[in-house]
């Protein structure tokens, strides 16, 4: 009988495994697509967001510099200064707010520039003011023209009549133009009484003659 040798061992060790080249294209890309988003909001957004506010600060010192008979700066003005039209437009009763939005590098971001507008005479709208990024205080925006209320009793405000205003007319609270007034006195003096004429005095009897006897 033959002898055999001792057996080799024919297993080769295990190799290492390799990393995905998958994942290695996803952090790529990622970081590509962060480096762009960066650039555009530094280079393009935040650029046209300032110069747009300047544009519409330029027209609103140009307004304020005009005499008061010329043209007021309209809506239409901003659209054609800026070359664009608004995002978004919102509509109260007493102004009108207009919102220009450029997208930054996060998608759900953005740069706003805010327009107020007022309504002249004509129904035109005339820009009154503008804010960048954040919308203008309530108390910075219009809240329209006082007007005097249909059930404000104007006696109240003064004597309609110049004979009542000459005379020194007081009207008491309460009455009506048509209600009948009396002068009233200077402060500190006391109400007159009428003096009595000699006709009014009472008269004494007559004495009877004395007749010598």
């Amino acid at each position: 009988m033959s002898q055999q040798g001792p057996k080799q061992s024919s297993q080769q060790p295990a190799e290492k495994p390799s990393s995905s080249p998958v994942l290695l294209i996803i952090l790529v890309v990622v970081l590509v697509l962060g480096i762009i988003a960066v650039a555009y909001d530094r280079l393009m957004a935040r650029p046209s967001s300032e110069k747009a506010y300047e544009v519409v600060n330029g027209l609103i010192d140009k307004r304020i510099g005009s005499p008061a008979n010329a043209l007021p700066v309209t809506n239409e003005d901003v659209h054609k200064e800026l070359n664009r039209k608004p995002n978004r437009t919102n509509t109260t009763q007493h102004y009108t707010e207009e919102v220009y939005s450029w997208r930054r590098g996060l998608l759900l971001l953005s740069y706003n520039l805010y327009v107020i507008y007022t309504k002249d005479k004509q129904g035109r709208l005339e820009l009154h003011s503008c804010s960048l990024n954040e919308p203008p205080e309530p108390e910075h925006l219009p809240s329209g023209p006082v007007k005097l209320s249909a059930d404000v009793d104007t006696s109240t405000l003064g004597p309609a009549d110049p004979k009542e205003a000459e005379g020194g007319i007081v009207r008491p609270p309460g009455e009506t133009l048509g209600t009948p007034v009396t002068p009233t006195e200077p402060p500190g003096e006391a109400p007159t009484e009428p003096e009595s004429t000699p006709s009014d005095a009472p008269k004494e009897p007559e004495k009877a003659p004395n007749v010598d006897p």
